[in-house]
């Protein structure tokens, strides 16, 4: 109706002006008053259609998608902004919920039946939905089969991993379904596997998703958590424009007006009825990634119950420590997380190295809040990202997807826009003293190493920092330097940044002086530690710099890692070596199936040392010789000194 009503408005303009203006309708006058008119149809129409989208058909009983007070919706952000538009719809932040659809669905579903250690499972497809079979979950109540067939209804990932939840028949609560899939390997694992958790057969169906994961993995959520099961309301599902840019109602209101559109694309001033992260000062930008890439808790009591029913108060261009206690270096004796320590002392160790340094994935906005060039400078996530693909970016929208670089930011050019000191080659080797091609002169390497992990994989930290072997003997953070030199100890270390940098080595002991750091973290480090180590010995940098030939012995042993998510790195690692290419290893096997296929593997390996001969690479202090044979003493007692504290990351 109200679009009936302004076509007859413009209708009306444009016969006044053809009647004004009589035989002289090619005049500018009437030219323009038909132009407005035209325009003024098309603006109300957008408008009217962005205010009230068609409405999607939804279950009952899974979360609704449902926008609400100054929420409209990604939708009607695409008539205005459609280039914009289209490269958030090709990001990971829009596949990060989805509906479990023929379109959003990557993973087989080709009636396949699954076993592992943990269960044996089915999923198949029918008339275009999605179902899992499996194992009747014990917080299922009441009689029945005890094996049960649920539709998979959501997913969650569609960049490394697609996991699936099923509704729980608790009003608008899901589970999660045991199994995974993993994108890049086109296989299924259990769900557990692909994390670093607590080894053990059982799996976990039961979720938290409406009380925890639809907090980064929707826009405006609501838990409206019941006594009967969540009622949970989400704006969207997925990261969409109004997560970053904050509700877009007013911002539609104020330009429905072609008038004022206009007026503003030749105006200065930015237009404050929506929020721009870029143009914020870098601590506000920076917090519009946080609200999700932070480690938060809640305030106190009160705010709990209120993010139980309302969700996060946080909008873009808010302070979001005024929202929430973020959990950083300064504030762990906050009495939120004093709290969660005493109900569970392992918490903190979870997700932070015991400097209070992030180690998992996805949590990068404190980190990055803790470097120099934060605090004391300009830096912000949009220094390296981009969250919309620029036009003269002449990678694909896939390419561009992949983390949301900006062009030239996997480079020193990140570090070269604000330290341009080191932009000349012989700059950049008199400070690195490596060659300017090396991964040795890249500033990333140094400087923001891999000691993050999530997602089976190293992920570099945010803290832009110095590289510390004190720091790597305090906290057992590996330190950037042995990345590279996997194979030097650190005694070497020491002296190369005494020498170079005048940096005073710490006191060591006889195997951090003489042991390489490498073979320390395989045998002696957390689970965390150890799956670093052996994405580490993968890394091309390492590979170059410390050769590969003595890698074997170390991962056979991760291979024999009581962590799964450890054993599919060290898997991987080993395939790209070139003596074991074709070599097959099913690390989610039973225990003894995979003891017999690596004593297979280690005897073939043996074999050939015992004929060839093999370079025992440069490292130092090797405790494996040349024809492969183990210098035992050592190797046992170091492996004894391994951490075995229970470990579960929360990535």
């Amino acid at each position: 109706m109200a679009i009936a009503i302004a076509v007859g408005f413009a209708g009306s303009i444009a016969i006044a002006a053809v009647r004004f203006s009589g035989d002289r309708l090619r005049s500018t006058t009437a030219r323009m008053s038909v132009a407005w008119a035209v325009i003024s149809v098309i603006a109300v129409g957008v408008a009217i259609a962005s205010r009230h989208p068609d409405p999607l058909p939804q279950p009952d009983d899974q979360p609704l998608q449902q926008v609400e007070g100054e929420y409209r919706s990604s939708k009607a952000c695409k008539a205005c902004h459609p280039d914009q538009y289209a490269s958030w719809y090709r990001s990971y932040h829009r596949t990060m919920t989805q509906t479990a659809t023929p379109e959003n669905v990557i993973a087989d579903f080709s009636d396949v039946s699954l076993r592992f250690v943990q269960g044996d499972y089915r999923v198949f497809e029918r008339d275009g939905e999605f179902f899992g079979e499996l194992d009747k979950p014990g917080w299922v109540r009441g009689r029945g089969p005890e094996r049960i067939t649920v539709p998979l209804r959501q997913i969650t990932g569609s960049h490394h991993m697609q996991i699936f939840w099923f509704p729980t028949g608790a009003n608008r609560s899901l589970a999660i379904f045991p199994v995974a899939w993993l994108v890049d390997e086109q296989r299924w694992i259990p769900r557990q596997s692909g994390f670093i958790g607590q080894p053990g057969p059982v799996p976990n169906t039961f979720s938290l998703w409406n009380r925890i994961c639809l907090e980064c993995h929707t826009t405006d959520p609501r838990p409206r958590l019941r006594s009967d099961g969540p009622d949970t309301h989400v704006g969207e599902f997925g990261i969409t424009c109004e997560a970053c840019h904050g509700p877009g109602g007013g911002h539609l209101d104020a330009n429905a007006s072609p008038v004022r559109r206009y007026r503003m694309h030749y105006s200065d001033a930015g237009d404050q009825t929506v929020v721009l992260p870029t143009t914020l000062p870098h601590e506000r930008g920076s917090q519009t990634c946080g609200q999700c890439h932070a480690a938060k808790t809640v305030i106190d009591q009160e705010h709990l119950l209120d993010w139980q029913e309302n969700g996060s108060s946080f909008r873009p261009g808010d302070d979001l420590e005024a929202s929430f206690n973020l959990i950083a270096t300064e504030n762990l004796a906050h009495p939120t997380l004093q709290l969660m320590v005493k109900q569970n002392p392992d918490v903190l160790r979870w997700m932070f190295w015991s400097d209070g340094l992030i180690r998992v994935s996805g949590r990068e906005y404190g980190a990055m809040r803790d470097s120099g060039c934060f605090t004391r400078g300009e830096l912000s996530c949009m220094s390296c990202h981009q969250m919309h693909k620029s036009t003269d970016d002449p990678r694909s929208l896939d390419q561009w997807a992949d983390d949301q670089l900006a062009p030239g930011m996997r480079g020193n050019d990140a570090c070269v826009q604000c330290h341009p000191v080191f932009a000349t080659v012989d700059a950049l080797e008199h400070h690195t003293h490596h060659p300017a091609q090396s991964g040795g002169s890249e500033c990333q390497n140094c400087h923001m190493s891999y000691t993050n992990y999530g997602l089976l994989k190293a992920i570099r930290n945010h803290r832009i920092d110095l590289p510390s072997i004190a720091s790597e003997i305090a906290t057992g953070r590996p330190n950037a330097c042995n990345q590279c030199h996997f194979d030097r100890s650190l005694g070497f270390t020491a002296l190369a940044l005494q020498d170079w940098y005048g940096i005073e080595p710490p006191p060591l002991d006889a195997d951090q002086r003489e042991v390489a750091a490498g073979v320390r973290w395989v045998l002696q480090g957390d689970a965390g530690v150890r799956a670093l180590a052996a994405w580490t010995m993968g890394w091309p940098e390492a590979q170059q710099a410390g050769g590969t030939d003595w890698y074997a012995p170390y991962l056979f042993n991760l291979l024999d890692d009581p962590y799964d998510a450890v054993r599919i790195i060290a898997r991987r690692t080993l395939e790209k070596l070139p003596e074991f290419s074709g070599v097959q290893f099913d690390e989610l096997a039973g225990a003894e199936q995979r003891k017999r296929a690596l004593q297979a593997i280690r005897k073939q390996w043996t074999t050939r040392a015992a004929q060839q001969g093999l370079t025992p690479g440069r490292n130092e202090n090797p405790l494996f010789d040349a024809r492969g044979a183990s210098r035992t003493d050592t190797f046992v007692r170091l492996l004894e000194g391994r951490d075995q504290r229970p470990l579960i990351l929360l990535e």
